[in-house]
């Protein structure tokens, strides 16, 4: 390629939105635009047109657990090879265009509605139960039965509960930030899960008092129950599993860590989130959808989101930058709601599969 063909290219791609590479049929770079992410090398950018082969045309590929969509255009002519990449995952893109935000949020509501109607008609048949003269053994299968369909329910909102929890990150009043009390959100949290998941969970707690932070209190739970779920859906034993969670400062920092220390039969393959996605197809396309949560959270809250792992635990940590307090601004009274409701709150949702919780 001659230096006036690339400069003219170059002209054409100063505004373009999308990361994008100039590079030979050899694959060596021959120039790149100044947006940064995700591929942050050469070597990178090579990795990655060999994985797709250089073919033409939109492809997608898997990059710290998200998944990204790139375009390639050849032209051996020039002995160029263009390749165009979407500065943000996939899936954040489809939630900020408006028509995919709008056929979502609907989809969502249907369901909500859809199961709040069988959660209602469960009620109904548990007064029905309770006020009837039966006996106590079919009471307790017929209530068995009752929790069933419930799980049921669970099952069939957990994966959507991150695309409802993806489409809050559009609407701005979602991302406005709040003074929060780590302690206080971190004990909070902590009181759900346990009534989740019962005695099948030791929650422990090392919280560091008045530590503040500018967030909002939902989206930072729901990050907390996502990394709770990939912690402890590794577990091979049947026994009582341990986290903990710590808060701590470390310089400008206020940082939330979960952890579990290693068990005796622990599988080195079963890791934490890290660079690559699991193998498994359902496991992959939650550990998707976890990772884009965590990455909307981190963006919007300028938090940085890290794997811990070593000999003798594994875990991870959210660090969110310090804020000093306003001592007139008080934090919100946490709601409490009653155990037994029509509405499935996301704990439940979440921790359905390794909870010991009963609806009736």
């Amino acid at each position: 390629m001659n230096t006036e063909t690339l400069q003219i290219l170059k002209t054409l791609y100063a505004n373009e939105p999308r990361q994008i590479f100039f590079l030979t049929t050899a694959g060596t770079c021959i120039w790149k635009n100044h947006i940064s992410e995700p591929l942050k090398t050469e070597e990178e950018c090579k990795a990655l047109l060999h994985m797709l082969h250089a073919n033409a045309g939109t492809q997608t590929f898997w990059h710290h657990s998200l998944l990204y969509a790139a375009e390639i255009l050849t032209s051996p002519e020039l002995d160029c090879i263009i390749l165009q990449i979407s500065p943000e995952p996939i899936l954040t893109n489809i939630m900020k265009e408006s028509n995919s935000h709008a056929l979502c949020q609907d989809f969502l509501a249907e369901q909500r509605k859809t199961i709040f109607n069988i959660s209602v008609v469960m009620e109904h048949i548990y007064n029905e139960v309770e006020s009837h003269n039966i006996g106590d053994l079919e009471q307790e299968s017929i209530f068995s039965d009752l929790n069933d369909v419930m799980y049921c329910c669970c099952r069939l909102m957990k994966q959507t509960a991150y695309y409802q929890e993806l489409c809050k990150y559009a609407d701005d009043m979602y991302n406005a930030m709040e003074p929060l009390e780590l302690s206080s959100v971190i004990m909070q949290f902590a009181q759900n899960c346990r009534e989740t998941l019962g005695h099948c969970i030791e929650l422990r707690l090392q919280p560091e008092m008045n530590l503040w932070v500018l967030s909002h209190e939902s989206p930072l739970c729901f990050c907390l129950l996502c990394l709770m779920t990939q912690l402890l859906s590794h577990n091979h034993t049947n026994l009582t599993q341990t986290l903990t969670i710590r808060t701590y400062t470390e310089h400008n920092y206020a940082v939330i860590f979960l952890y579990q220390k290693k068990w005796n039969d622990y599988d080195p393959e079963t890791e934490p989130i890290s660079q690559l996605q699991p193998s498994n197809k359902n496991a992959n396309q939650e550990h998707y959808l976890v990772s884009s949560v965590i990455s909307n959270f981190c963006k919007a809250y300028d938090a940085v989101f890290e794997t811990i792992k070593n000999e003798t635990i594994r875990g991870y940590q959210i660090r969110l930058p310090l804020h000093l307090h306003n001592s007139d601004v008080q934090l919100h009274a946490p709601r409490k709601s009653r155990k037994r409701s029509t509405f499935l709150n996301n704990y439940q949702i979440m921790l359905y599969d390794i909870a010991d919780y009963q609806f009736y």
